[in-house]
């Protein structure tokens, strides 16, 4: 079995990317010509598995920052009856492509189905599967809460005033969160930039920053003990990040959080509110409880130079 990396997919490869869209229910032609603009402009990579002429396997990879720290694997893809070998040497020459980087610190490789031999040469590697869904909250008639504030807490609007305390809060609430060890940006020292980027509308893949929505929950002497960032995607509200300081957790303030970005997506008009977050995620039993339905749920085996995804190896 043999592994090349290939700078375009011709007719054959194609043909197998096109059945994995179909199956994963994709827009396939639209992500069919996504993938090839990508390749053309160099924004993604592409290898085959092939046996002679005929590739059995395709990956699809990019890296996720401009210093190559974070390589994210978008598509592993195997012919259905190829043999195990093919996804053995799919994910060991995506490993090598990406390993060629003298600083690389995480891959993150998105499964979709159970191409054979993927999983296991995965497993090989020391790489941990991670669920995150996605959950939707439809605004048809919903009524906003009429539930009062614990006494000394308010809401207020998200200012730069805020952003300085919000962002040392993102990083403390990033402790012992599987998010560190899912997320390439969920890193503590890329939380401020996120939170910045999410505000300004320049968070990759996201869309323009929701200030009626988005709040800062202030105690009674004014520190900043919990936030919520949302975005626009098209018609659908979005929360980016939610948090609540540790010490001030367990009094309702998440959901009271929520609550108002419900209402204000509710008066604007929107749909209907999502959200992702990680299976191991506490927060997603709040988000159940207060009616968010997931509609999908991914696949991510995860892979850390310095192999902290271990510690969370039979959590799933």
């Amino acid at each position: 079995m043999i592994f090349e990396t290939v700078k375009h997919l011709n007719p054959e490869a194609e043909r197998l990317l096109r059945s994995a869209l179909n199956a994963a229910d994709q827009d396939t032609e639209g992500e069919l010509d996504a993938i090839r603009a990508g390749l053309a402009e160099g924004s993604l990579a592409a290898g085959l598995a092939r046996e002679t002429d005929t590739p059995l396997g395709l990956a699809i990879w990019r890296w996720e920052d401009p210093d190559r720290r974070f390589g994210a694997v978008d598509w592993l893809t195997v012919r259905s009856g190829a043999p195990e070998s093919a996804g053995e040497a799919l994910v060991a020459g995506v490993w090598a492509a990406l390993g060629a980087s003298p600083v690389l610190a995480m891959i993150g490789a998105r499964l979709r189905g159970d191409p054979p031999g993927v999983r296991a040469a995965l497993a090989r590697r020391a790489c941990v599967v991670f669920e995150r869904h996605f959950m939707l909250y439809s605004l048809r008639g919903f009524k906003p809460s009429t539930d009062a504030l614990p006494d000394g807490y308010r809401l207020v609007a998200w200012t730069d005033g805020h952003q300085a305390a919000v962002e040392a809060l993102a990083v403390l609430s990033l402790e012992g969160s599987p998010d560190t060890v899912v997320l390439s940006e969920a890193q503590p020292d890329q939380m401020a930039a996120s939170l910045r980027q999410i505000r300004t509308g320049a968070y990759p893949g996201s869309g323009p920053w929701n200030g009626a929505a988005s709040r800062v929950m202030l105690a009674a002497d004014g520190a900043a003990v919990g936030y919520l960032a949302a975005t626009d995607m098209g018609r659908l509200g979005f929360i980016m990040d939610v948090a609540v300081h540790p010490a001030h957790q367990r009094r309702g303030l998440a959901r009271h959080l929520i609550e108002h970005c419900l209402a204000a997506y509710g008066s604007q008009g929107f749909e209907a509110v999502g959200l992702a977050v990680t299976a191991l995620n506490p927060a997603r039993q709040l988000y159940e409880r207060m009616g968010f339905v997931t509609l999908d749920v991914g696949q991510t085996a995860i892979w850390w130079a310095d192999g902290r995804q271990l510690a969370w190896k039979d959590s799933e």
